[in-house]
């Protein structure tokens, strides 16, 4: 049995090293976008609830809320801060 030099060992282990590496990087950015589903289902959830409140709104008062130009003449329309405290 002939024995290779030590240096061929060495090489032949930083080779695998940086292949498992390597394969390691690519199955860790395979999994990343599974951990922002649950973020896309939430916002799907916010749409959801914003949609119900909005057609509550409609059957409660026969029509759909303002949107901002129409508030303009109802009053609503305030640059102040203290106008937050009220919406």
């Amino acid at each position: 049995m002939v024995q290779s030099p030590r240096w061929v060992d060495m090489a032949v282990v930083i080779i695998v090293a940086v292949l498992v590496g390597v394969i390691l990087v690519l199955l860790m950015s395979l999994t990343r976008p599974r951990r922002r589903f649950p973020d896309h289902h939430i916002s799907k959830n916010h749409i959801r609830a914003i949609e119900t409140a909005v057609r509550m709104y409609h059957r409660d008062f026969g029509a759909f809320p303002p949107d901002s130009t129409d508030m303009s003449s109802y009053g609503f329309v305030s640059s102040s801060p203290e106008a937050l405290v009220y919406f």
